[in-house]
């Protein structure tokens, strides 16, 4: 009796943790939270965010034609919830719920709204289109629909990052430039971007990026190919067909049979065109330049003093199956010489580049804390910890901490 009641105790917190996180109606119950809506999303928020609130309504509402003619669906009444983690910023859209999460920033440009706003939209309008038996598979569980559990994760990621740089010709990550010279990175070195590799993301550069990068190229490259409808049609009878179930075990009965009956090919065959596209695009590269280090992964934040380049260097290691652990460290190279130091380490990451004067290098660390407005992360969120570092001595102190 005692374990059939631990049994029931059990469920019925589980029931009670799920309603407190996921449902955004019973989070404005518990906490003093607001909503601002229309017909099509319903935004939730913490009464000092109100203006931020309305400028996400607002920019949610004048875009939200582009996902739903790229996705060829639409949505009402979506609950978006407006939070804050400090200086992390990213978006989230939860396929069992409907919900997009968005956590924000104010410094960061305006525009930042409407970037996360379209791609959280479009994955809600990609990953919940279906018809036939999935949609009523749907009824038991949101993961049915083979437009979220029945595709690559690229293409999930492809489209939101395709939709998002449709805004305009200088917005969304298509546009930026660091995509396509990651592409044509790969594509100058005489290297193919497998689909083994955009799929899984190995441990390596470009990492979980991966599936932003190539997906959103790809599905770039089918709409100007095959134009945006036949995009929406690939959605429409994907998530209609029983046999795009079996895309993950033999994608040969599952995807490859819905992108042959839209583009005539199967994935593979326009993976390999895509990437010849891309490489006549790119054309040779006349000059190279000297290549200072060789030793991989993410650079970034370079400061040059004298004949020193200081930069942050980010990379993994492998711990074990399907684990593995970031650093980041701030290196000092000398260009004459070629020797390296390490000078700082750290694990949680740097919120700045090294800034170096009078023998004082400056830095920003990333440190959380709590107290903040979101429920995501339980209130905890990010600030920055400024230091100098003498570099003669190597002593460190904190000099400010706070959001930058």
């Amino acid at each position: 009796m005692k374990k059939k009641k631990f049994f029931f105790r059990k469920i019925f917190l589980c029931c009670f943790i799920f309603f407190i996180l996921e449902i955004p109606d019973a989070a404005g119950f518990f906490w003093d939270w607001h909503t601002v809506k229309t017909d099509k999303f319903t935004v939730y928020y913490e009464k000092d965010y109100e203006n931020r609130a309305i400028e996400l309504l607002s920019r949610l509402e004048f875009y939200s034609e582009i996902p739903e003619r790229i996705c060829g669906n639409t949505a009402e009444n979506v609950p978006v919830v407006l939070e804050s983690a400090g200086q992390y910023v990213n978006g989230f859209a939860n396929p069992l719920s409907g919900k997009i999460a968005v956590l924000d920033y104010e410094p960061r440009a305006m525009d930042w709204l409407s970037y996360v706003g379209v791609h959280e939209y479009t994955h809600i309008l990609q990953m919940s289109k279906a018809s036939g038996v999935p949609e009523f598979l749907k009824i038991f569980t949101p993961l049915a629909s083979p437009n979220f559990s029945a595709v690559p994760y690229w293409i999930v990621e492809g489209f939101a990052v395709y939709a998002e740089s449709q805004m305009s010709t200088r917005e969304g990550r298509l546009n930026d430039g660091s995509f396509r010279e990651i592409i044509n990175a790969y594509l100058c070195e005489e290297e193919r971007i497998s689909l083994m590799d955009a799929t899984y993301s190995p441990l390596g550069v470009p990492g979980g990026a991966g599936i932003y990068i190539f997906g959103g190229s790809f599905i770039e490259y089918l709409s100007n190919r095959f134009g945006e409808e036949a995009n929406a049609l690939f959605l429409e009878k994907h998530g209609s067909s029983v046999l795009s179930y079996l895309t993950p075990f033999v994608p040969a009965l599952g995807i490859d049979l819905t992108f042959k009956e839209v583009y005539g090919k199967t994935v593979s065959e326009l993976w390999n065109l895509w990437q010849e596209d891309s490489a006549r695009k790119t054309g040779p590269v006349q000059d190279k330049g000297e290549a200072l280090t060789s030793d991989g992964w993410h650079k970034s934040g370079l400061f040059m003093d004298n004949r020193d380049l200081y930069y942050i260097r980010r990379h993994a290691e492998k711990t074990g199956p399907f684990e593995s652990r970031s650093y980041s460290k701030i290196i000092r190279l000398n260009v004459d010489s070629g020797k390296k130091r390490v000078v700082h380490e750290s694990n949680y990451g740097y919120s700045m580049p090294p800034k170096v004067r009078d023998d004082k290098m400056f830095f920003g660390q990333y440190e959380t804390r709590g107290g903040y407005a979101n429920k995501y992360f339980m209130g905890y969120g990010d600030y920055t910890i400024l230091f100098e570092k003498d570099m003669k001595t190597g002593r460190e102190r904190k000099i400010y901490d706070g959001h930058l």
